[in-house]
């Protein structure tokens, strides 16, 4: 609340003297209408670099804890309240028990680490979710291929470049309605979107790409070319270009 007001005091000073508002998201964009005018906000968008390389020895401690009989489901973010880990581990007990043959990599370090861990073992799936200190990009932009379904429930994301990361190399993502890559991952277009906070409606997206594993890949590959031709940094370094020279 704090942080809305000095921004309603302070912006419509500022905006007077600015062309132009960049905003990374649509949501964000439209949050902020009643501040910053129509006519000087704009919509660009955020981007990522093409996948790095890395050595394979560079991915081997996390490829162990994986089997590839699995349905494996990656996440990757700061360890904190708003990124719904403790929804997504939730979900993943409930499925577990109908789908035996799973497991659940969260990669990432933070303050609800401790959290989590209790989580963890107050369910009994110590072996079957795998908890990863934050790993270097280049190690986490290669290890999205070797899992089969990206899934993060954050709750309060103004974009999020790890969707796109996921995206882009190939897996079927799940995000949340209302959040900054709602738009850039549609539901059932490009990815897979359930509702904040609901862990009965992830379940369910969760399980329907277990189910449909065929019709998940065509969402995948959707979400792939999308990333590829509208959210790279040459695509959003040219927009930026021509922004500042029209």
């Amino acid at each position: 609340f704090w942080l809305k007001s000095i921004y309603q005091n302070t912006l419509p000073k500022a905006y007077r003297v600015w062309d132009k508002v960049l905003f990374v998201s649509k949501q964000l964009l439209e949050r902020m209408r009643e501040i910053i005018p129509s006519h000087k906000s704009l919509y660009i968008g955020n981007a990522i670099i093409p996948t790095p390389e890395c050595k394979d020895e560079s991915l081997k401690h996390i490829k162990d804890k994986i089997e590839s009989k699995n349905f494996n489901i990656l996440s990757v973010g700061n360890l904190v309240n708003t990124k719904g880990f403790d929804i997504l581990i939730q979900a993943f007990a409930q499925l577990q028990r109908q789908h035996k043959n799973m497991s659940l990599t969260i990669i990432g370090s933070g303050k609800q680490q401790k959290k989590l861990i209790n989580q963890i073992i107050g369910l009994g799936l110590e072996e079957q979710i795998n908890l990863i200190p934050a790993q270097p990009n280049e190690i986490v932009r290669n290890v999205y291929k070797c899992f089969d379904l990206f899934a993060l429930p954050s709750y309060s994301e103004t974009f999020g470049i790890v969707y796109l990361e996921a995206m882009e190399a190939g897996l079927p993502v799940i995000g949340v309605r209302g959040q900054g890559i709602d738009g850039v991952v549609r539901d059932g277009v490009t990815g897979l979107l359930c509702e904040p906070k609901n862990v009965s409606d992830l379940v369910s997206k969760i399980r329907w790409a277990i189910n449909n594993r065929e019709a998940a890949t065509k969402l995948a590959c959707a979400g792939q070319i999308h990333v590829r031709e509208n959210y790279m940094m040459d695509k959003l370094v040219r927009r930026l270009v021509d922004i500042y020279e029209s």
